[in-house]
């Protein structure tokens, strides 16, 4: 398979990086580049690696080889928290909400390193784009429905303003309804400028709302493609 040219400067971007759990390599030599603006789809079979990639990113995870570089500047072997200081963050699969607090503290979490009046702004300014948030500010995320649930989760990954949002099997578990809402809140995203990497089984999600599509099998990059070359039925195919 060819990839495609990726042309302008890169916020985010892996050089050869290897990784993975107890002395076996999930992720293989994988180099890849990520645009500011742009909503990046990883795509590739359970087990290829994608949520991998992620916790990589996120520094939960480091690498046996290679190197992560952000705006340039070589962030290998930062930690977490401070690359959520530099503007990284993760909405994880399975949401990993705390059930028994309110929407608004489960929101506020992600805020953790932003000023309080900075956090209270972002508090109004998601409320107000999501309306649920307001309706639902006092009652324990345990008792939403599961959209519900991440609509809480995407938001909090907001709440830190971050450069790049990374979003795992967000379509896990939801409704029909609630996708498309959640292909509704990744549109609103592309159309904000908010970089984004999203892990996704759902196909057609996904080619509703990503500009481009890097493809992993056994660990490994196989493909990059913008969204306009490759039609849904091609999609499919690369899997």
């Amino acid at each position: 398979m060819s990839a495609t040219a990726e042309p302008g400067p890169a916020l985010l971007e892996l050089d050869g990086v290897s990784a993975g759990y107890d002395g076996w390599d999930v992720l293989r030599d994988v180099s890849l580049a990520v645009r500011p603006g742009e909503i990046v789809g990883i795509l590739g079979h359970n087990g290829a690696g994608k949520t991998t990639l992620l916790r990589l990113l996120a520094g939960l995870l480091r690498p046996t080889r290679g190197q992560v570089r952000l705006r340039g500047r070589d962030i290998t072997r930062w930690h977490t928290p401070r690359r959520v200081h530099a503007g990284i963050a993760l909405v994880p699969q399975g949401r990993a909400l705390f059930a028994e607090l309110p929407v608004q503290r489960n929101v506020l979490l992600g805020a953790f390193r932003r000023a309080r009046n900075e956090a209270a702004a972002a508090w109004a300014r998601l409320s107000a784009d999501e309306p649920m948030l307001a309706a639902r500010a006092d009652t324990p995320v345990g008792r939403l429905s599961g959209g519900q649930q991440q609509i809480v989760a995407n938001a909090r990954g907001l709440a830190s303003a971050p450069d790049i949002l990374m979003v795992d099997e967000p379509s896990l578990g939801l409704s029909g309804v609630a996708v498309s809402q959640l292909a509704g809140f990744l549109q609103r995203l592309r159309e904000a400028g908010q970089t984004t990497i999203l892990v996704e089984q759902n196909v057609g999600l996904a080619a509703r709302t990503c500009d481009r599509f890097i493809f992993l099998r056994g660990g490994s990059v196989i493909g990059t493609y913008a969204a306009d070359e490759l039609p849904r039925e091609k999609l499919w195919s690369l899997f």
